[in-house]
């Protein structure tokens, strides 16, 4: 087994762990999957920054790249049981997901090249835009996208 198939074996069985403890593992899931998909965002955001491409690229890129990484791993592990049974169903909450994501996007964009612009440092700007988009995000996802069903 290689290094990074034994951290994505290690990673499915905690995050199947957390997700099984009900609704409180729901969250605490959704935070770990978030942390997954926020480093890859913050990764390739600063990279992309390094490199010398415009504030509005490179987090728009990192932050598309995290959203579809955050798709699977919620299907998988945080929303299991409120996916929907049917392709329509599925497709519904596929596009409400990338909707939200939209938001997410539009509220992390604006942060970050607003407080790169006043020189605040990428790495402080990204931080100050997950926190914002995260909260946004979670609530939408939670109450719209896939709302317990009753």
């Amino acid at each position: 087994m290689t290094r990074l198939s034994g951290i994505v074996a290690n990673l499915e069985t905690r995050l199947s762990a957390a997700a099984s403890t009900g609704p409180l593992g729901t969250s605490t899931t959704y935070v770990a999957v978030s942390a997954v998909a926020c480093v890859v965002d913050f990764y390739i955001t600063l990279d992309l920054t390094r490199s010398g491409e415009p504030a509005w690229l490179a987090a728009s890129t990192g932050y598309l790249l995290g959203l579809w990484i955050h798709w699977v791993l919620s299907c998988r592990f945080v929303f299991a049981r409120e996916l929907a049974r049917t392709r329509p169903g599925r497709r519904r909450q596929a596009l409400l997901f990338a909707l939200s994501g939209g938001v997410g996007l539009g509220v992390t964009v604006a942060i970050y090249a607003a407080l790169t612009a006043e020189h605040l440092h990428p790495a402080f700007a990204k931080s100050a835009s997950i926190v914002v988009s995260f909260v946004t995000v979670y609530a939408l996802r939670r109450h719209i996208v896939f709302p317990v069903r009753g």
